[in-house]
């Protein structure tokens, strides 16, 4: 496929994975209230579209995420999104975003492990690159 420039490809921006779901509640806007540190380690902004993942049933769905108390380890759902998921379900939270070609080529997504109680088990990492081909050489005559 030849690049003209203006192509746009739908890229990951950034994921949480392994995250258990605390609270659903049918009551309230509809919506995904994330700790405000997993917000941040994932590059999430507030109001944001995500996509969820339920590990544990298979459920998928978009949904506005907003920011929940920082440190609080909070995934809650809230509305429509508290009929798919429950509380105690393993999620992924993916946002997505479009840009050229020539930077998608060269983007890497934020990519966050999140453990047991909700808080990033490492550092934000962007997925490793694919390692560069080794030139051959020529021996010296």
């Amino acid at each position: 496929m030849a690049e003209t420039g203006k192509s746009l490809r739908h890229m990951l921006l950034g994921t949480l994975e392994s995250i258990t779901v605390t609270r659903a509640e049918l009551d309230g806007p509809d919506g995904i209230s994330l700790d405000a540190e997993l917000l941040e380690a994932a590059g999430f902004l507030e109001h944001e579209k995500v996509e969820l993942l339920d590990v544990t049933n298979g459920s998928r769905l978009s949904a506005p995420v907003r920011g929940a108390a920082r440190g609080s380890g909070e995934m809650a759902a809230s509305g429509a999104v508290a009929q798919l998921v429950r509380p105690g379900d393993v999620v992924t939270l993916s946002a997505f975003g479009w840009m050229k070609e020539k930077q998608a080529k060269k983007h890497a997504p934020l990519v966050v492990r999140v453990d047991a109680q909700n808080r990033p088990s490492r550092p934000a990492t962007p997925v490793p690159e694919k390692p560069a081909k080794k030139k051959k050489t020529r021996a010296a005559d």
